[in-house]
């Protein structure tokens, strides 16, 4: 008896016919070996653990509730049309997962397990947002200062606002790369408020080539006036 499955659409990915699992064209793209499934070179492709599916390097990439094939995220990826076994229910997982054997894809169908999401470019428009609210502000008063000195307290802020952008950063889990842009934009007017600070301290400005040494000195140390 052939036992038809259909994807979460309703659509045919295949079927079983005895043991072997054939696609709906009525190629046969593996078989049934126990409770084991094998590709049509006899190589191990996944296989069946209690009511889950794993593929050959043991990770689980779904399993059977009642009768519903679902994905590691519980979302309904297929069902068989009439009463099927666990390991037909694992061949079907065969089919819609597309599971692979020697890092080498066995199914002729795509598989359509999902992925997480991975955010797309909200983080690049919150960058954007960011330095325009926090980095240009800093940017533009130091240029537009830039003759004058600067206190310990402008330092401070301009600090402050590159600190407050990366850890937002970092709270948000937007990644490293966020942070790079954001730090990198925002070392240019830490540089150009530093050069204000070392005017102010009456050293030249090639002082602030020294990090720590010129952190301590912006930071700390008073005016000359």
């Amino acid at each position: 008896m052939d036992i038809y499955f259909k994807d979460s659409s309703g659509n045919r990915v295949g079927f079983v016919i005895g043991t072997d699992i054939k696609d709906n064209s009525g190629n046969r793209v593996g078989y049934i070996e126990g409770d084991t499934i094998k590709d049509n070179s006899g190589s191990r492709v996944g296989y069946i653990e209690g009511s889950s599916f794993k593929d050959n390097y043991g990770a689980r990439v779904g399993y059977i509730e009642g009768n519903n094939i679902k994905d590691t995220y519980g979302a309904r990826i297929g069902y068989p049309e009439t009463d099927a076994s666990s390991i037909e229910m694992c061949a079907a997982a065969f089919l819609l997962f597309g599971l692979e054997a020697a890092g080498q894809q066995t199914s002729t169908r795509q598989s359509p397990t999902r992925k997480k999401p991975e955010g797309g470019g909200e983080w690049f428009v919150f960058i954007l947002m960011s330095i325009v609210f926090f980095i240009i502000p800093a940017f533009v008063n130091n240029i537009k200062y830039f003759k004058y000195t600067a206190n310990r307290k402008e330092y401070w802020g301009t600090l402050g606002r590159i600190f407050v952008l990366l850890m937002i950063i970092a709270f948000l889990g937007l990644g490293s790369t966020a942070a790079l842009i954001a730090f990198g934009i925002g070392a240019i007017p830490i540089t150009l408020v530093s050069i204000r600070r070392m005017r102010d301290i009456g050293k030249p400005w090639w002082w602030i080539l020294i990090p720590i040494v010129s952190f301590f000195m912006c930071a700390f140390v008073p005016g000359k006036d």
